[in-house]
């Protein structure tokens, strides 16, 4: 449901409903069938719902309307195993690259990132984390022995891969989770206790070996002779020396006193710092974006409200004389869909006031506009 959304699924012609349930919201679809959404909060149901209501009022316009969401035909569509939920259903493509990498998906089942697996004539998807993705999916991988005998017990299990070693960080028999995958190099681990990455040794197969920034160790401590044995009465200190030498909690440079810069967690931070912003503005208004969204609602007020979407709080400002400036990355179209040109002409389409620029003029091949900015 969060990617019909966003427009991932095509949504002309679907319904949404609320159903018995005062967390779940159905949404039924011509393509796609029923596809059930679980919140977490009644807040968290409401705004999610007003989200589809919009996606399916877009999706049912006309045609020939200017596409602020990506509509995938059934070309884009692919019907393969997901190594999240471990279930046969179509892959929507949210992301194509035609010359270097794989094309991300979208499981209409579980709505987590998907890629293809690059085992020689596998048809099923691997996952997609935060910063990576795996090679090979599920069966590959070995986690489960076929998709015939896949279960809702193996569907969890795959979620939480571990392997008990001892950690060449802290120097204790710890759980390792499965990070990321590799079909040439050792997998990725991280450890249970201190939260760093670690591969399997290449001598024994009990240990974990450190992951490094560039090149990771290919012996664990005790086959390169760091230490005489894993439960040697000083490992602890030197677990201590090492994780203060590389851990993530102490701080490269004291915090400054004085200063206007504050920490925005995560999107609802961020976009109601942006909305507040932009509301705020007297005479001009300067963005860049890699991506954008103009019907993004900034805020989650309940009921939700039009005037917090983004193109209506812009629409708003240019009404009362700012002049806002908008410079979008115009993508290499052999490789990516970003809709700049759609997006440019939409948001022209508001106010005079508001003026689009997709740079470069000509797609460019080896860099891109990755900056995000709103002043």
């Amino acid at each position: 449901c969060l990617r019909a959304a966003r427009g991932i699924l095509p949504l002309a012609g679907a319904s949404v409903e609320r159903t018995d349930h005062p967390l779940r919201i159905a949404v039924r679809g011509v393509s796609f069938g029923l596809a059930v959404l679980q919140a977490e909060s009644e807040a968290e149901c409401r705004g999610w719902t007003a989200d589809l209501l919009d996606a399916v009022q877009w999706a049912s316009q006309d045609p020939t309307a200017v596409p602020i969401r990506p509509r995938l035909s059934i070309e884009d569509m692919v019907n393969a195993n997901c190594s999240w939920c471990l279930q046969k259903c179509y892959h929507g493509k949210v992301q194509s690259w035609k010359i270097i990498g794989r094309s991300s998906f979208s499981c209409t089942n579980c709505s987590k990132r998907t890629v293809r697996c690059i085992a020689p004539g596998c048809t099923a998807m691997a996952r997609v984390h935060k910063s990576s993705s795996d090679s090979l999916c599920a069966v590959h991988q070995g986690v489960v022995p076929s998709w015939a005998a896949t279960s809702l017990s193996s569907s969890l299990e795959i979620m939480n891969v571990n392997k008990h070693g001892w950690c060449s960080w802290c120097y204790d028999m710890t759980a390792h989770v499965l990070k990321k995958t590799n079909y040439i190099r050792r997998s990725t681990y991280k450890c249970s206790k201190c939260l760093h990455k670690s591969v399997p040794c290449v001598s024994c197969d009990h240990a974990f070996a450190r992951c490094q920034v560039l090149v990771d160790d290919l012996r664990c401590s005790l086959c390169s002779a760091e230490i005489a044995s894993w439960k040697d009465s000083g490992n602890a200190q030197r677990a201590a020396a090492a994780l203060s030498q590389h851990g993530t909690t102490i701080p490269t440079f004291p915090p400054r006193k004085n200063v206007y810069a504050r920490w925005l967690v995560d999107g609802k931070e961020t976009f109601a710092a942006m909305a507040e912003a932009l509301e705020g503005a007297c005479s001009e208004i300067m963005m860049s974006f890699w991506l954008m969204c103009p019907v993004i609602r900034l805020r989650r007020s309940q009921p939700p409200r039009d005037e917090d979407r983004l193109d209506h709080i812009l629409k708003a400002r240019a009404e009362a004389g700012v002049r806002i400036y908008i410079l979008l990355w115009n993508e290499t179209k052999i490789a990516m869909k970003n809709f700049s040109g759609a997006n440019k002409e939409f948001l022209e389409g508001l106010h005079p006031n508001i003026k689009v620029v997709c740079h470069p003029s000509v797609a460019p091949i080896l860099y891109s506009h990755h900056q995000k900015f709103v002043v």
